[in-house]
């Protein structure tokens, strides 16, 4: 990890301190899917008025939670959890919902 306030060079280190002070535009977040579909890294996510918000980076089936999970980066206005999207799988989209990371934590 690279510190931005020390007083040395090094490349793009102009543009990580404009992107630090304008803060990102889009949010890490992980989601469960409501059908049995498992959503794949390009598929576009939706609002569920149908507009596109994000894309998902990875979906498996969680043998923990036994149900398909995801994750993907959202606008960051979007990334509330508990909050219902879509999964647009081409033909058809899928309801999933927002959660908070980790999918799963182990019990103590």
């Amino acid at each position: 990890m690279t510190k931005l306030n020390k007083n040395g060079r090094f490349p793009s280190k102009d543009f990580f301190i404009a992107q630090k002070e304008k803060g990102l535009e889009k949010s890490l977040v992980g989601f469960i899917m409501e059908d049995k579909r498992i959503p794949r890294k390009g598929y576009p996510i939706l609002d569920m008025e149908g507009h596109v918000i994000g894309e998902v980076t990875s979906g498996t089936h969680s043998p923990s939670l036994d149900v398909p999970v995801g994750m993907g980066y959202v606008l960051k206005a979007h990334a509330v959890p508990q909050t219902n999207i879509q999964i647009d799988f081409g033909r058809k989209s899928q309801v999933a919902r927002l959660i908070k990371l980790p999918f799963y934590k182990k019990p103590e």
